[in-house]
């Protein structure tokens, strides 16, 4: 698992590890090919518990066969890793769409 149960995951907040295989199963099901590219560097900063806070935009493209439909943009995601136990996890994920173009 690369998430902490629970994490916080997007605009859901406090996320079951379950709840975020189904969220992740039901995207890549809607969307089976999918890129991510960086588009500026990575800022990381680490807090006073040790945890690491990674701020990255990428560029993505997403695309479904089935239904010809493709959706391309940029996002600024930010993810916060620390260790639970002794394994780094995902303690949460948030992202805002700075750009969406539907096609």
């Amino acid at each position: 698992a690369l998430y902490a149960n629970p994490a916080g995951y997007f605009a859901w907040g406090s996320t079951s590890h379950a709840a975020i295989r189904k969220d992740k199963r039901a995207y890549f099901h809607r969307w089976p090919r999918v890129h991510y590219e960086l588009a500026a560097p990575l800022r990381i900063q680490r807090d006073v518990s040790g945890d690491l806070s990674i701020e990255m935009e990428l560029s993505y493209e997403v695309y479904s066969p089935k239904r010809g439909e493709r959706v391309t943009g940029t996002t600024r995601n930010t993810l916060v890793i620390g260790l639970v136990g002794n394994s780094p996890r995902i303690k949460s994920i948030q992202e805002t769409v700075l750009h969406r173009d539907r096609r």
